[in-house]
């Protein structure tokens, strides 16, 4: 006896197949709500961590190699060493970085694209000197973090976990609603 009376075999095919689906975008969808849960507890430890006024010594946009693989540029990062007193007068220098910014297609040094632009003019107008607030870690002082940057691909990445997460929920939930709506047919 059939669980789905009076299908055919191709009707009964894609509504089970777009169930299907939605459970693998369901397992997106946790993955992706882990990441994103992990995230925010990162981000409030770091938020719990003393700050303090670091100052720029270096600035600079530096290519991304990766070690593995190909040896081509594939992004563009912002890396600055900073130096900052970390409690009882201890001074610390350390460098921040941002993430990598993907490079383009054809790989050419230096790039001439917006977002590359952009993080060369960030790094233009903060020059040796310039002050920027910081989190740092006080049982690892060479740990520290930007707050409330303006640099580019730096600073909390939460939207783009969330959105992640929401696209993939969303999808499961489309999937298992046409299937279900298929099944009934």
């Amino acid at each position: 006896m059939s669980i789905l009376p009076n299908l055919t075999d191709s009707q009964r095919k894609w509504p089970v197949l777009a169930i299907l689906a939605s459970y693998v975008f369901a397992l997106f969808a946790t993955f992706a709500a882990v990441a994103t849960g992990i995230e925010v507890v990162s981000q409030w430890r770091k938020e719990q961590w003393p700050s303090a006024r670091a100052a720029i010594e270096r600035c600079e946009v530096k290519p991304y190699i990766p070690s593995f693989g190909r040896r081509a540029v594939s992004g563009y990062y912002i890396t600055c060493g900073i130096r900052f007193e970390a409690g009882l007068a201890q001074t610390v220098t350390t460098d921040i970085r941002s993430l990598n910014a993907p490079a383009p297609e054809r790989a050419i040094w230096p790039d001439p694209s917006p977002r590359i632009l952009g993080m060369r003019a960030w790094v233009d107008q903060h020059p040796p000197g310039t002050a920027l607030l910081i989190h740092y870690d006080p049982a690892h002082p060479l740990e520290a973090v930007l707050i409330d940057t303006d640099m580019p691909y730096a600073g909390p990445q939460l939207s783009d976990d969330a959105a992640l997460l929401l696209t993939f929920a969303s999808i499961c939930g489309l999937l298992h609603l046409v299937g279900r709506l298929g099944l009934r047919r």
